[in-house]
């Protein structure tokens, strides 16, 4: 037989439960989960603009890379030929 006492127990416990629960999915306004997600989008969001500016500075650093080198290779170029005359 269910006493009296245990069955209090039993709701207050599932009262608990169900505050709980409103808190994570929100009762009329965005809960925890719902914040956690947004929150998550924006920090996806973000990585995405890093990465974008990191692959930008790349191409522009090889770009810059590239054009020493061709512009060291014409100055050797050039001393040697001059070193000839």
């Amino acid at each position: 037989m269910i006493t009296e006492e245990f069955r209090n127990e039993v709701l207050q416990r599932l009262t608990a439960i169900e505050v709980s629960l409103r808190a994570l999915a929100g009762n009329g306004q965005p809960g925890r989960l719902q914040i956690l997600e947004d929150r998550a989008n924006d920090l996806a969001e973000r990585v995405e603009r890093v990465e974008r500016k990191q692959s930008m500075i790349v191409a522009f650093a090889s770009g810059v890379s590239a054009a020493v080198s061709a512009f060291v290779t014409a100055i050797i170029t050039w001393l040697r030929l001059a070193k000839h005359l």
